[in-house]
């Protein structure tokens, strides 16, 4: 039957029901229908033809609803999708009736460098307890700031050195029970990067080197991140699913209580076994240290908050970041062997490598720092609100209360600054290589007073990790791995489609005088060394 013989059909249905209403009830129902269709139609006439934004290219059903950008969170494809946005339209892309994202080193400056007026946006302030992660007030956020960067200065990172070498060998010793088995390293690089935190945020790690099963934690927090996603994009519906009485709901919306009562559980067990005062050097101790001589430092209440916060802050994105650059040394073998051969003559402290012995290495400088351009953990655009009075963007007004962002991933792949983007190529990193341009956009931990607090903790952690791994194991891909199973989804982190990444690592063996067998390519001659860098992180 024709479309059209459907359509008269269906006209007819209707008719007949509505004959079959009371005329009271039917015109009351007409006249809420053309309200409806009034509203709708100024709102669609209203955002196609009349908003700020009327010229700033992008999807129709972006202009129209925040329904198109919430679809294609959902699908995990934020990232790809703006970024191909930004690679049809340009450096300006409407995502939402009020929402925009940028892509030129010109918007990074205004929206998140020194002096910014943006605000973060609202949507941040429901994701967990407010702390420093949290807060929009620019003169509080400073404030909450001070009281905690002392705890990752460069003295306090050297004293916690020990603990984070322990991780180290933690991991050495199961790669070499595994004897050239795969591992899921999404996992065991998880697991590093939380035993870390948990040490130098709560005293204690969570035992995820220890065991084969996640900590109690993790999934936890796994559970709050669902819960938060749900609450943050369909607010209505997760308030009534949350009222259900149902013991398997409620597990899964208390998840963020749980995660905060550890916070304040290990603290009062350090307060209560250490004291405030003593003579350890975890980042803890300065925290708390620092309440008795500082009449503006944190309660106690506000540092559990703060440690719990800082503790899932600092493992996905270390960990992710972990992840990508090992599967690029997997499938790229030569790369590994030219930091090895870097990092030859440097010694071995307990099987570990010294964070001093590698502080300055370029090779595995250039590595990480071309990890975190080609794989930036957090993808897209961290999101920021226009202040009052608005500003102008790119040649675009942008209005008070406007929702804006400058998308990393399109950043981190400008043709124009990193020819053949795609390439894992650190060597675009190595003194002589490095412009202006490519400094501005590089922003894996953001850029301005907002910079991610725990960055240089991260480095450290990466670099010791990196480095003892690459000198002791040979790295491949397990045969079972496809390489689209590493394929990016976007759920704010990155995530690899497929979930896992299984790599083997094959233990090479050194020598007396701390050489290796195999030291030398397949055509017998030495693996040439590195080269200066002069790029430094700002």
């Amino acid at each position: 039957m024709a479309p059209f013989h459907y359509a008269i059909m269906h006209l007819r249905s209707v008719h007949i029901v509505y004959q079959a209403v009371p005329p009271k009830a039917a015109s009351a129902c007409l006249g809420v229908f053309c309200l409806l269709l009034i509203v709708t139609s100024a709102k669609v006439v209203n955002r196609l033809f009349f908003s700020p934004f009327r010229k700033v290219p992008g999807p129709i059903l972006a202009k129209l609803t925040g329904g198109w950008l919430l679809c294609v969170d959902l699908a995990g494809r934020r990232a790809m999708k703006v970024h191909k946005l930004h690679e049809k339209y340009g450096s300006v892309v409407q995502l939402g009736p009020n929402e925009l994202s940028f892509s030129s080193a010109e918007s990074i400056d205004i929206i998140y460098g020194t002096g910014t007026r943006f605000r973060k946006a609202p949507m941040y302030m429901t994701m967990g307890r407010p702390g420093v992660l949290h807060l929009s007030d620019p003169a509080a956020h400073k404030e909450r700031r001070r009281l905690l960067n002392h705890a990752f200065s460069k003295q306090q990172l050297d004293d916690m050195e020990p603990e984070f070498r322990n991780s180290v060998k933690k991991m050495v010793a199961r790669m070499e029970r595994q004897g050239g088995e795969a591992l899921d390293m999404k996992h065991w690089f998880k697991m590093y990067t939380l035993d870390n935190a948990g040490k130098a945020f709560l005293g204690a790690t969570f035992g995820g080197l220890d065991s084969d099963e996640s900590p109690r934690y993790v999934k936890d927090f796994d559970l709050f991140l669902l819960a938060w996603a749900f609450k943050s994009n369909f607010p209505i519906p997760a308030w009534f699913v949350q009222k259900i009485p149902h013991p398997k709901i409620k597990f899964v919306f208390d998840a963020e209580a749980r995660i905060y009562q550890h916070g304040i559980d290990r603290f009062n067990e350090y307060i209560e076994k250490y004291g405030r005062v003593s003579q350890r050097r975890d980042l803890l101790t300065k925290m708390i240290g620092r309440k008795e001589n500082d009449p503006d430092a944190l309660a106690d209440s506000d540092i559990a908050v703060e440690i719990s916060n800082l503790c899932f802050a600092a493992t996905d994105t270390t960990g992710t970041a972990l992840v990508y650059l090992f599967w690029e040394l997997a499938r790229n073998p030569h790369l590994a062997e030219r930091l090895r051969s870097e990092i030859a003559d440097l010694p071995l402290v307990d099987g570990v490598i010294q964070h001093q012995s590698v502080s300055n290495v370029p090779f595995l400088e250039a590595l990480i720092i071309e990890g975190l351009r080609a794989y930036p953990p957090l993808p897209s655009g961290l999101l920021r609100e226009a202040p009052v009075g608005g500003c102008v963007i790119d040649g675009i007004y942008v209005p008070q209360g406007t929702i804006v962002s400058t998308h990393t991933w399109t950043t981190h792949h400008s043709p124009e600054y990193f020819p053949h983007p795609d390439k894992f190529d650190p060597s675009r990193w190595l003194e002589g290589n490095v412009c202006d341009g490519m400094k501005r956009l590089w922003m894996p931990f953001s850029k301005g007073p907002r910079n991610c607090l725990g960055r240089t903790m991260g480095l450290f952690e990466m670099k010791i990790l990196i480095a003892t791994l690459v000198r002791r194991f040979h790295i491949s891909i397990d045969d079972t791995m496809r390489d689209d199973a590493m394929d990016i989804t976007d759920h704010f982190l990155l995530i690899p489609k497929g979930d896992k990444c299984l790599l083997r690592f094959t233990p090479i063996k050194i020598t007396a005088h701390g050489r290796f067998e195999e030291d030398r390519d397949a055509d017998g001659e030495d693996v040439e060394g590195g080269l200066g860098i002069s790029f430094q992180r700002t």
